[in-house]
């Protein structure tokens, strides 16, 4: 009996080291998580210049908002999302907004919206990219990837919907005929897909015909913590 009572007395001792060990894990992982973590609006805080200089430069109208910077993600996460963020907004300027002129025949306000959102799902990070331009022409895609070889006429007509938005992604792939200081080059969005997988995140675009486009990223908001805890 006696021995039966100290097995169970070094049982009950066991079991409350292991829940103050739990405690201290916990507490640890919220202290990295505290240190590694910044908000999003210290990323976010440098497009809007940008956007004005593109706005003087092209001569084209665009109200530019962001929202969520008050997102937390980890430090290393948001030095590398600030290139493909910049690309996506210069993409939706160049490629996404029509032409003042073109706006207002088709009785849309001459200023255009680009807007920049970040929102928490779980333990992940959806930030998007849309504008209210002229959305995405399939028909032109498909042509331009038979123009520059990259299908056969025979598989363009085959294409889905979502694959031909995916031509968007593929090295070489450019929309506009001749490239200039903005794009035409057919290096990236392909480039950005690169970045944001190399994030373990994901990059999906939608769209509505002459309503405007979409570009969704859906990353980790703490990857590098999780390596390093396990």
């Amino acid at each position: 009996t006696e021995s039966t009572e100290a097995i169970e007395f070094f049982i009950r001792q066991t079991h409350q080291v292991i829940e103050r060990q739990q405690r201290l894990v916990a507490n640890l992982r919220e202290s990295i998580l505290d240190a590694r973590m910044q908000p999003l609006s210290i990323v976010f805080q440098r497009f809007p210049q940008a956007i004005e200089r593109l706005v003087e430069q092209y001569n084209k109208p665009v109200v530019f908002k962001d929202y969520g910077g008050e997102e937390l993600v980890d430090k290393v996460i948001a030095n590398q999302l600030y290139d493909p963020l910049l690309h996506l907004l210069r993409n939706a300027f160049d490629h996404g907004i029509e032409a003042p002129e073109m706006r207002k025949k088709l009785g849309k306000t001459s200023a255009a919206q680009i807007n920049l959102q970040a929102s928490r799902e779980g333990r992940h990070l959806l930030i998007k990219v849309w504008d209210n331009g002229q959305g995405l022409s399939l028909k032109t895609f498909r042509q331009k990837a038979i123009d520059s070889q990259l299908i056969t006429a025979a598989e363009a007509a085959n294409l889905t919907q979502e694959q031909t938005i995916n031509l968007l992604f593929e090295a070489g792939f450019s929309t506009v005929d001749q490239a200039n200081d903005l794009s035409g080059r057919g290096i990236g969005l392909n480039a950005v897909r690169a970045q944001i997988q190399a994030l373990n995140g994901q990059i999906n675009v939608t769209y509505r015909p002459g309503q405007g486009t979409c570009f969704a990223l859906r990353i980790p908001a703490n990857l590098t913590i999780t390596k390093l805890l396990l």
